[in-house]
């Protein structure tokens, strides 16, 4: 799984600059000229929460979108579908599933983060310690992402995206048994392509699980446990890092 996620611009939390970081990396990596007015760097974004992505439209823009998808034919009030159902799409099934296939086939994005949690469950079934993946040196780094659009009662239109997930790498297991699909940057442009009839079974081949060997973790701290809490102050590491020997 991945419901929680930050776009601040830290990374393994060297840095301070965070929206001149974040406009650097979108700009060297995918050529977005600027970011969305009402974006700010955040470090607690959990599903229903705007966040920052890149759709594979023409031109290429960033832009928010709301964190677990409303499907384009849903008739329901959106605060009748859970969150949690739409806000992963699951390697495994997207590019075949009903509910995912339309989006995987048409509409990919990716998600630009600085790092995503998850929490391991202690002994007394209570306690909940959160972890941050990151990938050390890097400021940012992209998931890979399905979006569609909605059009709601009002006329108004509606995006919102999901995060797929695969498998975890080696490191990543010891904390879940899911984990958020990494892209290198090597996959940005392919995932992006705007073909009207791309080359499916090339653009699954693109979600592999990321080399453990490039990845670490670290405590954090619990104030992220609440999807509520925007303190930015609160959200910060407090353990050392954990990479593979």
């Amino acid at each position: 799984m991945c419901f929680r996620f930050q776009q601040n611009g830290r990374g393994d939390y060297m840095s301070k600059e965070e929206l001149e970081v974040i406009a650097e990396y979108l700009g060297i990596t995918l050529g977005i000229e600027e970011l969305p007015a009402s974006f700010k760097p955040a470090s607690n974004i959990a599903l229903t929460d705007p966040a920052l992505v890149v759709t594979n439209e023409v031109p290429r823009k960033a832009e928010m979108q709301r964190f677990s998808i409303i499907p384009f034919n849903n008739t329901r009030d959106p605060k009748k579908i859970a969150p949690n159902l739409m806000g992963n799409a699951t390697r495994e099934k997207v590019a075949v599933s009903p509910v995912w296939r339309g989006s995987f086939e048409r509409r990919r994005c990716l998600i630009p983060v600085s790092g995503f949690y998850d929490w391991v469950t202690m002994e007394d079934g209570k306690t909940k310690v959160p972890y941050m993946a990151y990938l050390p040196g890097q400021a940012m780094f992209c998931l890979a992402g399905i979006w569609d659009r909605w059009i709601n009662p009002a006329g108004e239109e509606v995006r919102s995206f999901a995060i797929i997930t695969g498998p975890p790498n080696e490191l990543w297991a010891k904390v879940h048994d899911r984990m958020p699909v990494i892209l290198p940057l090597a996959a940005y442009e392919p995932w992006l392509t705007s073909a009207e009839k791309p080359d499916l079974m090339a653009l699954h081949d693109l979600l592999k699980v990321y080399p453990a060997e490039g990845m670490a973790y670290r405590e954090f701290s619990r104030a992220v446990n609440s999807s509520r809490n925007k303190d930015e102050d609160t959200m910060v590491p407090v353990g050392e890092a954990v990479r593979l020997p």
